[in-house]
């Protein structure tokens, strides 16, 4: 290292070295800034001179490095710093880029950062002697060192600290920064002046406003030197060796003191105004709760000296309200927060529970508190209830002011606490409230009333508060009913009104025991009747009277009349009079009032208003018929008011309805038995009373008609006799038809109810529903000779519908009677074409036939075949059946019909085939319909019956017309495929335009022998045929033969080829084949074919094969002019040759030159004109 520096110094370096560092205190700062304000009177020059020296506070970079003089690099503090520094070539700052002098000058900084922290801690420690002698003094070890002196020790630090404040460093900032931190590591203790003198960092804290209030003893930063030096403040807290007021501290201040009240009012502020995680840190709270004491002061009344109270915060439950019904001046428990922590604004009522778990001091911990007395707070004599009725009155009024918004609970635990305490203010002193009576209960005036001292709160009309209040404590309002009775029944001096009217002036105030035992008291007369009023006998039973104490009484201490409950007493009208029923004896004076108070009052005991619904229908249901008239008018006139909810079956089984039998007697039915409407007497029912029936079913609730279960059971047991009562039984059923279930409907269809005529009947007769049809017309003309129909009308009917009678039989049952007798059935539909009829709805509902049917149906001779016979050649005789009918067609052609089994009646799919073969065949009718129906039932199509073999003669070779045909068909063959199912075709287009696959050919003659295999017989036909297609076996070529002899016929064609080209050919494949062939393209054009791409076809083949023609002809043109230049060339050489040449003899000169070979596949030039075109036969064109 030594070396590297003399190497780049060229010096060696100093074994020793100063640093020096210019460190202006406090005073001597303050000085020098007043001379320089002053201007310095007697000294200006010298003032001068050392007015660099002073600290440059203010950061002006003023302070500099010295190196001997002056360099131009600051130090970053308020201090000029001096050492061997080795500078840069211009020798303006120091240098910092070479490897080694780096290392030298880095080295030096770090000396200076910490000759900067030596003189920082002399200049605190300095500070801490002052402020340690000034607490050792007699006057300050109780109140603190002089605030003076203590202003004067702060600005000391705070000056050192802005001295010490490190500040970037120009041109180098390294220098500030190398310095700095070495300052900051030169200890870990960085002492600092706070609040408790000079303290290391850490013991001290930031100091935080509002914290001011509460924090005393915990060491803080004073505001002067937390605002004065904020970059130093701001570094420590970045080092960590400075920290805000924590949790803990906060813990640690509130355990080092008992607060004042003002000071933890404070200290809860600032509780509440934390985040909401930190508030509600559970160990937090049980610190604080734990730690926290508080002093409270409390004036006595009637006492100088002040009572100090220490308060633990965990020995405090609840919180008063100042808008509570508690009284702020309490008094209160120790375990209530104070008043004035509820009324402070910045702490709300409500974080005291959600931080806290602190409740309010409700009214009910009030009366807890004031009733259970504990010795350690037991309450003046002028604040307890039981000895002061003015704070007693105030308790209660209090009580009743929240008395409605209390809970049930609470309300019955202050009855519960108040009861057994004398705190009820009376006329007669505190009493307790069971012997405490209402102002209103004033029949008796010895009894001690609820009077309150101050003013009168149980006045007016209106119910009060603490009316209600006293109530639920249990004042009494009214005399107690036993004590009135033996003080004023006995006498017998007051009469039944009058009883009445002082019960019902006390109503309000009865309890539910008392009036449910002046429901059971025995206590009321009834009114005589003019019998018992002359002294016949009395139809109650009553053996004694029972007083309302519930003890026997003598029948001498009272009059000879009984008394009764009052349930079993009506009210004295002339309505209840006329029915019979025991009156109220309430006299004439005064006249019975039904909205009285005192009629209301009885009737809210239990007085009848009328009789029950029970009663009532036993009056009229009773011997008596004026009685019992008058009650079924009672019974019908209050049933909207008295009797909505007569329910019939909760009635009981009483006959009261006056009610007329099918007979037309009348007599008295239950409700069951009787329906409004007359028209079930049909049926045998009962129908109610003509004068009744218009309030049968709003006020009876009778039912209209009976139930459908019930008409069904009286007609299965009593079918109508004739039609005209059937008629008049179905069209009542008729309105009954939405009550029928499903059940009812079944066993009625099943049961034999309708009188009808069958066919084979000779009188009416019980048919069953599912047996028989209503009539129509058309069809069911023919079919009612084979079914029994009926008609009741179209009301009636529809009931008839409902049980299973139908419209027409089905195709089941029609089916059924064609195989019983197809012979009958045929002769009743009159002919061959009412029986194709039948034959075309059975067809048309095929499947709703069951399976077995059908195979029966396949069995039996029920289908009509037709036969052509020539009267010519007449059927043979001897037949073994006959014809079921003929008909002529024309002079020589007869038809003839059979009815045969299906397996022996063929379907026509050729109509040539069925000509040629017609007299020993029988054809089924040629509809799709009906030959459906054969088919499904076995009959074989004709077609496939058929052998047909073609047998070609002469074949004539290759000829125009078979290629013209081949053409023809190639070409109009995709108009006829385009709109069939692709399914259908067994040979593809594309398979024919093969030439290989498609072959016409051309014969002299086509024979065409058709062999016929059916029923036991073998018939054989020969024909002409002019077209005929089939296929080879070997190599299923598909082969087209054209007769020579017959003109062509373009149907013969399309029919041969089609049965080629489909599984199931058709006669209209063929007509459409054959009008495609046979129409021109403009035409079919015009039909609406899409010929375009034939035509277009046609034109790209015409132009191709010119195109191909000009092509050989320009190939041919070439070919010829490239010999004749060779042959040139090749002359003009010879020339040469011959000219040059010496002479040869004469044979040598006659040898010729081979010709020259021709190009590859080029075909040697024609000799004569020019390659003829090749000519296209016209296209075929149909005779």
């Amino acid at each position: 290292m030594e070396v590297e520096l003399e190497r780049a110094t060229k010096k060696r370096a100093p074994p020793t070295v100063k640093v020096g560092l210019i460190y202006t205190g406090k005073d001597e700062y303050d000085a020098s800034e007043k001379e320089e304000i002053d201007g310095n009177e007697g000294s200006k020059d010298v003032g001068s001179v050392f007015l660099g020296l002073r600290a440059d506070l203010e950061g002006n970079n003023s302070s500099r490095v010295y190196i001997g003089h002056a360099t131009g690099q600051t130090t970053g503090i308020s201090g000029h710093m001096s050492a061997r520094f080795i500078p840069t070539v211009e020798r303006e700052s120091i240098d910092l880029v070479d490897r080694n002098v780096s290392v030298w000058n880095v080295e030096l900084l770090h000396i200076g950062g910490y000759l900067s922290r030596i003189a920082y801690e002399t200049e605190l420690a300095a500070i801490a002697r002052l402020y340690s002698a000034a607490l050792q003094t007699s006057s300050s070890a109780l109140s603190g060192p002089d605030e003076n002196l203590v202003t004067w020790l702060q600005s000391r630090c705070l000056h050192a600290l802005k001295f010490f404040t490190f500040r970037p460093s120009t041109p180098s900032p390294e220098v500030s920064r190398i310095m700095q931190s070495a300052f900051f590591s030169g200890s870990e203790i960085f002492s600092i002046f706070s609040t408790s003198g000079v303290k290391p960092a850490s013991e001290v804290r930031i100091r935080n406003p509002e914290m001011d209030k509460f924090v005393k003893s915990l060491p803080v930063l004073p505001k002067e030197i937390q605002d004065g030096a904020i970059d130093v403040i701001g570094l420590l807290q970045g080092r960590n060796m400075i920290r805000q007021i924590t949790f803990d501290d906060i813990i640690w201040e509130m355990r080092q003191r008992c607060f004042e009240e003002d000071e933890m009012i404070e200290c809860l502020k600032w509780r509440v105004g934390l985040p909401r995680q930190a508030a509600f840190d559970i160990h937090f709270k049980e610190q604080f709760v734990s730690a926290g004491v508080f002093r409270i002061i409390e004036k006595q009344e009637g006492k100088e000296k002040q009572e100090e109270k220490l308060v633990p915060i965990a020995s405090i439950r609840t919180f008063i309200n100042p808008s509570g019904l508690v009284p702020p001046d309490g008094p209160f428990p120790t375990s209530t927060l104070p008043l004035r922590f509820s009324t402070t604004k910045e702490l709300p009522t409500a974080s005291f529970t959600e931080l806290f778990g602190w409740g309010v001091f409700s009214i009910n911990d009030w009366v807890i508190f004031l009733s259970s007395k504990p010795p350690a707070e037991s309450p003046t004599p002028d604040h307890d209830i039981t000895l002061s009725p003015i704070f007693a009155e105030r308790v209660l009024a209090a009580i009743a002011k929240g008395w409605a918004n209390i809970s049930k609970a609470n309300q019955e635990d202050i009855v519960r606490r108040l009861s057994p305490l004398t705190c009820i203010p009376t006329q007669l002193g505190l009493k307790l409230s069971t012997d405490s009576y209402f102002p209103a209960a004033h029949v008796f005036q010895d009894l001690p009333m609820v009077t309150f001292p101050s003013t009168n709160a149980l006045s007016g009309r209106t119910k009060l508060p603490t009316e209600t209040l006293l109530e639920a404590l249990g004042v009494r309002k009214h005399v107690d009913l036993q004590v009135v009775f033996n003080r004023m029944i006995k006498t017998g001096d007051w009469t039944i009104p009058q009883l009445v009217k002082y019960l019902a002036g006390v109503r309000d105030t009865l309890t539910k025991e008392e009036v449910e035992r002046l429901r059971q008291t025995t206590a009321f007369t009834k009114e005589e009747s003019s019998l018992e009023q002359k002294g016949g006998p009395d139809t109650t039973d009553s053996k004694s009277v029972v007083s309302a104490a519930g003890t026997s009484t003598s029948a001498a201490a009272v009059p000879r009349r009984l008394r009764y409950k009052i349930g079993v007493l009506y009210e004295p009208t002339d309505a209840m009079r006329q029915l019979g029923l025991p009156l109220l004896d309430w006299g004439n004076n005064p006249k019975w009032r039904i909205n009285s108070d005192e009629a209301k009052f009885l009737f809210f005991l239990g007085l009848q208003r009328y009789p029950p619904l029970q009663e009532l229908l036993k009056l009229a249901a009773g011997s008596d018929p004026k009685i019992r008239e008058i009650a079924l008018r009672y019974f019908l006139d209050k049933q909207s008011t008295y009797y909505q909810d007569y329910q019939p079956g909760k009635s009981g089984d009483i006959a009261f309805i006056p009610a007329i039998d099918a007979n037309g007697k009348e007599f008295l039915a239950r409700h069951s038995q009787v329906f409004s409407e007359p028209g079930c007497t049909v049926l045998g029912f009962a129908v109610i009373r003509s004068d009744l029936r218009d309030e049968a079913q709003t006020k009876l609730k009778i039912f209209r008609h009976p139930a459908a279960a019930a008409a069904s059971s009286a007609l299965l047991q009593n079918p109508p006799k004739t039609e005209e009562q059937a008629k008049k039984v179905f069209e009542y059923l008729t309105n009954l038809l939405g009550d029928f279930t499903a059940n009812n409907l079944q066993q009625l269809k099943g049961a034999k109810i309708i009188p009808a005529e069958t066919p084979r009947s000779t009188g009416l007769t019980f048919v069953k529903p599912g047996e028989c049809y209503f009539k129509g017309d058309g069809q069911a003309s023919f079919h009612s000779k084979l079914f029994t129909f009926v008609d009741f009308g179209s009301r009636a009917n529809n009931f008839l519908a409902a049980c299973g009678v139908r419209n027409a039989p089905t195709t089941e049952e029609v089916a059924l009677m064609l195989i019983a007798d197809p012979a009958g059935f045929y002769s009743l539909a009159g002919g061959a074409e009412r029986f194709k009829a039948e034959l075309r709805q059975i067809a048309a509902s095929i499947n709703d036939i069951s399976p077995s049917t059908k195979q029966t149906m396949k069995r039996s001779p029920i289908l009509l075949g037709s036969r052509v016979t020539d009267e010519r050649n007449p059927p043979e005789k001897g037949g073994r059946r006959g014809s079921v009918a003929a008909e002529d067609e024309d002079d020589t052609i007869v038809v003839s019909y059979e009815l045969l089994r299906p397996d022996q009646i063929v379907i026509i799919d050729d109509v040539n085939t069925y000509a040629q073969f017609r007299d020993i065949l029988y054809g089924a009718p040629q509809e799709d319909i009906l030959e459906s129906l054969y088919a499904s039932l076995g009959s074989p199509r004709l077609g496939h019956l058929i052998k047909e073999e073609y047998k070609p003669v002469g074949e004539m070779g290759d000829s125009t017309d078979a290629a013209r045909l081949r053409k023809l068909v190639l070409e109009r063959l995709p108009l006829f495929l385009h709109e069939r199912h692709q399914a259908r075709v067994l040979i593809r287009l594309e398979w024919m335009q093969n030439p290989s696959n498609f072959v016409v050919k051309k014969v002299q003659r086509l024979i065409l022998q058709k062999t016929l295999v059916f029923g036991g017989k073998r018939a054989v036909k020969d024909s002409e045929a002019s077209a005929a297609a089939k296929r080879e076996t070997f190599n299923r070529t598909l082969i087209l033969y054209v007769a020579h002899n017959i003109p062509l016929d373009l149907y013969e064609v399309a029919n041969s080829l089609c049965k080629q080209l489909f599984d199931t050919p058709k006669v209209n494949d063929s007509l459409l084949f054959s009008t495609i062939l046979s129409t021109d393209l403009p035409s079919l054009r015009r039909r609406g074919y899409n010929v375009d791409r034939i035509l277009n076809q046609q034109k790209a083949e015409r132009e191709a094969r010119e195109s191909a023609r000009r092509a050989a002809e320009r190939e041919a043109q070439e070919v010829a002019k490239r010999e004749a230049e060779r042959e040139a060339e090749l002359r003009a050489a010879a020339d040469v040759s011959a000219a040059k040449a010496p002479v040869v003899p004469e044979k040598a000169a006659a040898t010729a030159l081979p010709p020259p070979p021709l190009p590859p596949n080029k075909p040697a030039p024609e000799t004569s004109g020019k390659e003829g075109s090749t000519s296209q036969p016209p296209p075929y064109s149909p005779p």
